[in-house]
């Protein structure tokens, strides 16, 4: 399947699925392999339909204004191939997540956007927030959307600068664009700015991490493995600033395929 804006292709749902930074693995048990190949395929269907959602006025309007705090000393997990990275990073807060994730992440078979065809050895990460963290509201969230539309602040491969406005027109939706304001442009093609979300550096990824954190906020939900891949799934923002790693654990394939065969994806 295929991620686009308007007519231009943006990239492929399979890449897209990769975005926590997983590799390719090999497996002991054939079973496990296969449930796990018929969870992908639902969650392939279930995020690419999401991409085209839209918000309506009165969904906005009823977004929560509430912004949400974790705590000091709470407790992160991730699934990762490269233990020591600390930049931004994808983690969640409940065990029932980091199970999924330890099912996901190594059977995934992209490292950036490569085909990985080796075995790579999988690391279960625990960290615990070094202060209380804020995280944005859902309208919040969605505002930080509409407020890029017309800022000049997304860099794109050339080194300059250009509004959301341009670069979605840039992305094949050409002056569809000039048809909507800033809310009605960012709620027509929230699903897809939302996708984004999980594409490393991906320009308008970056601007809206940027903006959010401009706003003082340090830990983002990631609404688009939320209801899908998790319950709770987050992005830290500066997390060598906001984490502390508690333990690095290499995860056996054994561990891996039984975390496969107790996959529980929300609902």
């Amino acid at each position: 399947m295929i991620l686009t804006f308007g007519k231009e292709v943006i990239m492929d749902i399979n890449e897209f699925l990769s975005h926590h930074g997983v590799k390719g693995q090999k497996w002991g048990v054939r079973n496990a392999r296969k449930v796990i190949q018929q969870e992908k395929g639902q969650i392939a269907a279930k995020q690419f339909a999401r991409r085209y959602s839209k918000l309506t006025l009165a969904e906005y309007n009823a977004l929560s204004t509430k912004d949400g705090v974790i705590k000091k000393g709470d407790v992160f997990k991730r699934t990762t191939l490269n233990p020591h990275n600390m930049e931004n990073l994808y983690v969640s807060n409940n065990e029932a997540d980091a199970a999924n994730y330890r099912a996901l992440v190594p059977t995934w078979s992209t490292k950036d956007g490569i085909p990985q065809k080796k075995y790579a050895q999988n690391y279960e990460i625990t960290y615990t927030a070094l202060h209380n963290l804020k995280s944005p509201s859902e309208k919040a969230r969605v505002d930080a959307y509409i407020k890029l539309m017309d800022q000049q602040s997304i860099k794109v491969n050339d080194g300059s600068t250009v509004t959301g406005r341009e670069f979605l027109r840039n992305q094949g939706l050409g002056n569809k664009v000039d048809k909507y304001n800033s809310r009605e442009l960012a709620l027509a093609y929230h699903g897809q700015l939302v996708a984004q979300q999980g594409i490393h550096k991906d320009p308008i990824a970056t601007a809206y991490f940027k903006e959010l954190a401009k706003q003082g906020y340090n830990v983002i939900s990631d609404d688009n493995d939320k209801g899908i891949l998790a319950k709770t799934p987050m992005y830290v923002l500066n997390s060598s600033k906001n984490l502390k790693t508690e333990k690095i654990q290499p995860l056996t394939s054994e561990e891996v395929n039984a975390a496969i065969s107790n996959l529980k994806l929300p609902k």
